[in-house]
């Protein structure tokens, strides 16, 4: 596991680890608090031998005392050492209790008996190891006595009294927060590993790699605004989630550089993972560079596109396969782009045959003849087989995956599936953390320094002479007089309709600053189609209606001129 696979892991469970680390060091603290202290003090016994300075008998007795040492120290125990204790000190304790309290070492090498003993004061402790070292110099000098009196060659004396401890036995109460609080902090750790091993969700781009081979075009960042309806880049052109969708676009562009067929199936593996989000922010890029892009909602047991856009929905898909109405009649324009969207409907008995129908193939035929991309929402693939029928109908396929929702498995059989379709398969992530987004450091910091640039800006022809040649002027000029044709034509070659309209002018200085143009909605679209009248294609016919032209239309008249 790298480093950053482990800090992964460990924010993904920040509440779990630090509630950990808290009750750890709570624990600790509250025991050492409420465990009663202990003090432990040593006494040390010096054994000797009796000799005439011999070097042999020195040595000999060298080697006797290491024989004997290790009797002494289990003798430290005996009834026969501890009775007399606690007589002495007149303890309450049996003598198996004392001898828990009362331990022995000698060191290998020495000829010191070192005693401890444990008591819940240090005055205590103290004089326990003390009368301990006392009682074995004396059982041992009865048992070194031989019968007829003689004492024997051996010799204890206490060399070190013991002394009352200054502190108690183990760490500090601070300490022993702290020790539980890298205790705690290891073990949420633990857990924390043990459940990312458990877990079989997919949380990043790296669990995606490891999994398939399947390219991954673009990482969509979690935006709680992307979930209320479509995004809208001119309130904010610099957005990371703006930035993410016009990088879908133009991976796909170069994805899809062979393919002959220009519709683009958008799906997911399970429900609530962002198909329809990604669906209708990726029609709406498409169109802000320039394409007519259709969308369409295929979507016919849960469709959204419609609520989404604030469209009507009574007629739709559904009303042109049944032959209810023709397509033309069907599509409705949004935005000032050139997209037209093509709703659901009503909701069919029987979606799947319906969408394997020779109707839709037809319709689907007639929409690439007049756009240049068609997208298909569509519904998720593992629950139902939509997504499969009429995957076979479209050139690319995008796989919506929702990081932290989907399971590995899940998407394995979904590759699987659309597999058999033979239809070339493309990847987006979609609720991707912000921080790890791969533009989010870039488009940050360069948004506060970059220029925001001329979205949809009016110029009324009062101010068209600013920076324009002579004859631009003119012909703006020209503008204030004569009226204006327009002529209005549908995307199937509907019959046009014409209007007149003279200029009227605005009350606007020549230093005043530019306005940016509302943008119409979607219901003054549909009020538009009740009320009998042409539908507004695109934001230049609106212009020449209202009088004004936007600066690219006049340096574009500019150039034109001879």
């Amino acid at each position: 596991m790298k480093l950053k696979d482990l800090l992964r892991i460990i924010r993904a469970n920040a509440i779990l680890v630090t509630l950990a680390a808290v009750f750890g060091g709570l624990a600790t603290v509250g025991a050492s608090l409420l465990v009663p202290s202990t003090y432990t003090a040593q006494s040390d016994l010096f054994v000797s031998v009796r000799t005439t300075g011999d070097p042999m008998q020195m040595q000999s007795a060298s080697t006797f005392i290491q024989e004997r040492m290790q009797t002494y120290v289990r003798m430290v125990d005996d009834r026969a050492v501890l009775e007399p204790v606690i007589e002495d000190l007149n303890l309450t304790v049996t003598p198996e209790e004392l001898g828990e309290r009362v331990t022995a070492s000698s060191e290998t090498g020495t000829v010191l008996i070192s005693i401890e003993a444990s008591a819940d004061s240090a005055d205590s402790a103290a004089k326990l190891s003390n009368a301990v070292s006392k009682s074995l110099v004396t059982a041992i000098e009865r048992l070194e006595t031989t019968a007829d009196g003689q004492s024997g060659s051996l010799r204890l004396v206490v060399a070190n009294p013991a002394v009352p401890p200054q502190s108690a036995d183990g760490l500090g109460w601070w300490m022993s927060g702290i020790l539980g609080l890298l205790l705690g902090f290891a073990l949420g750790v633990g857990v924390s590993i043990l459940l990312s091993v458990l877990d079989t969700r997919l949380r990043s781009k790296e669990d995606i790699e490891e999994l398939t081979q399947v390219p991954i075009l673009a990482a969509i960042p979690s935006d709680s605004d992307l979930r209320g309806g479509p995004l809208d880049v001119r309130k904010d052109p610099f957005s990371i989630a703006g930035e993410s969708f016009r990088r879908l676009r133009t991976n796909l562009q170069f994805a899809r550089i062979d393919d002959s067929n220009r519709a683009l199936l958008v799906t997911s593996a399970q429900a609530g993972e962002g198909k329809t989000t990604t669906s209708i922010n990726l029609a709406i890029a498409m169109a802000q560079k320039g394409q007519k892009v259709a969308l369409v909602d295929v979507d016919l047991r849960s469709p959204a596109v419609a609520e989404r856009l604030g469209l009507e929905n009574a007629m739709g898909l559904t009303s042109a396969l049944i032959g209810e109405a023709d397509v033309a009649d069907l599509l409705q324009p949004w935005g000032l782009d050139e997209l037209y969207v093509l709703t659901a409907g009503d909701r069919p008995p029987n979606p799947t045959e319906i969408l394997d129908s020779r109707a839709m193939a037809r319709v689907l035929a007639r929409l690439l003849d007049e756009f240049d991309s068609v997208v298909l929402d569509a519904p998720p693939t593992l629950p139902v087989a939509d997504s499969l029928v009429i995957g076979r109908q479209v050139g690319r396929i995008v796989v919506v995956v929702g990081l932290g929702e989907l399971r590995d498995r899940d998407l394995t059989e979904t590759l699987k599936s659309l597999d058999v379709v033979g239809v070339p398969v493309s990847l987006v992530l979609n609720k991707v953390s912000p921080s790890t987004t791969q533009t989010a450091g870039y488009y940050t910091s360069y948004a506060d320094t970059a220029r925001p640039p001329i979205i949809d800006e009016t110029i009324h022809p009062s101010m068209a002479g600013q920076g324009l040649s002579a004859a631009a002027e003119a012909e703006t000029a020209s503008l204030d007089t004569q009226p204006i044709q327009t002529v209005v034509t549908d995307t199937f070659g509907m019959a046009a309709a014409s209007e007149s309209s003279h200029q009227q002018h605005c009350n606007v200085g020549v230093g005043e600053t530019s306005r940016f143009r509302s943008v119409a909605s979607s219901d003054d679209f549909s009020r538009s189609e009740l009320a009998g009248a042409p539908p507004q294609r695109g934001a230049n016919e609106t212009r020449e209606k209202s009088g004004k032209h936007s600066r690219r239309q006049l340096l574009a008249r500019e150039r034109k001129q001879p």
